[in-house]
């Protein structure tokens, strides 16, 4: 039996039909060190790669994620940080894409972040908050971790296919 791994073809014996689904799928890790505001395009674009055959959308969704996130390490994670570094973890399987954040930035758990009040006017609203708050909405599910004393924020998101593809 032939099997897809890391995107190549495996020649491989299953005994299992779950086993074999659970191994169809693309993965890569893309390293941005030092991050810079350019990269998200770069990460963007090897998503919509990635995950080819996803809704509209939920592409156009998932671009704000990382848009977002990404903005938000450079611009808030790495202030004295020596030798920043993002690696992005891209996994592709069965329509549900997963993206694995690591940075050696400042320690932030987004998924603590104190909620904006949308109801407040936003000339009174605490300028922040409105990335994140995106990011948890259009996120199926989000984890936060610490590994090795680094941020590890992995993100889940169903990404139906368009059947006008």
């Amino acid at each position: 039996m032939i099997a897809l791994k890391n995107n190549s073809i495996q020649s491989c014996v299953f005994y299992d039909i779950t086993m074999l689904l659970l191994e169809i799928g693309k993965r890569e890790r893309i390293e941005l060190a030092p991050p810079d505001f350019d990269d998200i395009e770069k990460l963007t674009n090897k998503v919509r790669d990635i995950c080819s055959g996803a809704d509209h959308d939920k592409m156009s969704e998932m671009c704000v994620i990382i848009d977002e996130l990404v903005n938000n390490y450079i611009s808030y994670s790495f202030t004295g940080v020596e030798n920043p570094h993002l690696s992005v973890d891209v996994e592709y399987i069965n329509g549900t894409a997963t993206l694995t954040f690591t940075n050696n930035g400042v320690l932030f758990n987004p998924i603590e972040a104190k909620p904006i009040d949308v109801d407040v006017d936003i000339s009174e609203r605490t300028p922040g908050g409105v990335g994140i708050m995106l990011v948890k909405q259009f996120s199926e599910k989000m984890e936060y971790s610490v590994v090795d004393g680094k941020n590890e924020l992995k993100i889940i998101k169903k990404m139906t296919v368009d059947n006008n593809s």
